[in-house]
Formats: structure tokens, sequence, C-alpha cells
């Protein structure tokens, strides 16, 4: 089982509560652009927002992710009418399977390029440690 699905099944309860809270407690706007990470918490505000997109909340919002699994999500949903006018964007050149996302060079550009401007950015970290008074992230995919 890949990585990214195990990180699936730890705490959903969790995640989906906070996921919601994020959703709620900081309001988009119809049109908004929208950067998704890659892992499971990430996955969580997509459906959180996509809950409020099928309750005529927003429309029309520009979806840019590396996250392979939002992509899947996307593909099964985007036949309901409340969808019409809301992009989904891949960012990223090579695919890793275990993570079930895309990274490199290509994110960079597409964030950088002035073109996609988001109102919101929902990174996820492959884990939050505490140390020495410092909070020390995860990251799979290099630099």
């Amino acid at each position: 089982m890949p990585f990214a699905l195990a990180q699936k099944q730890v705490d959903p309860t969790e995640k989906e509560m906070i996921a919601r809270w994020v959703a709620d407690e900081m309001p988009l706007a119809s049109g908004a652009g929208i950067y998704l990470d890659a892992g499971s918490q990430c996955m969580e505000v997509w459906k959180a927002i996509m809950k409020l997109v099928l309750g005529h909340r927003y429309s029309h919002l520009s979806i840019v992710t590396n996250n392979f699994m939002v992509l899947e999500s996307w593909a099964s949903q985007q036949m309901h009418p409340q969808f019409q006018g809301t992009s989904v964007e891949m960012a990223g050149d090579i695919f890793d399977a275990a993570h079930l996302a895309l990274y490199g060079g290509a994110v960079q550009t597409k964030l950088m390029s002035g073109n996609f401007r988001p109102s919101a950015v929902y990174i996820g970290t492959s884990g939050v440690e505490f140390d020495d008074g410092r909070i020390l992230f995860g990251y799979h995919a290099g630099d």
C-alpha cells in the first residue's frame, strides 16, 4: 500500500474536523485560486471545499495541486453541474507513487509564473517535530 493511502487511515476523524474548520473559518470567494499540496490532510481540505461547492457556497474555483488524490476525486466529481467553471490543474512533472503526488521543477515554474495568484495555499507536511523551541517540518521531495 502506498504511504499516502496508509496516511489517510491515520486519525481520519481529526483530519476531517480540521478540514471542515479550515473551510468554514477561512472563507474563500467564488472565483478564488487555491493551491493544494500533496498529502492526506490537503485531500481532506479538498473534500471540505468541494462540499461547499456542491452546497452552492462557491463556484468557478481555480485549483492547482500536486496531489494525485485530488485529481482522482476531481475526475469522479466534475459531472455535477455545480462544478461547471471550476478547474483543476496539476503542478509537477515527476510522479511519486508512494506519496501519490507530483513534484519537480514544473511546480515552481507554475507557482512563479505570475499567471496563478492563489487566494489560499494549503501546505501538507510529512511530519511535525518540536525540538528546543523550534518546529521542524518533514518534506519528501528534496529542496
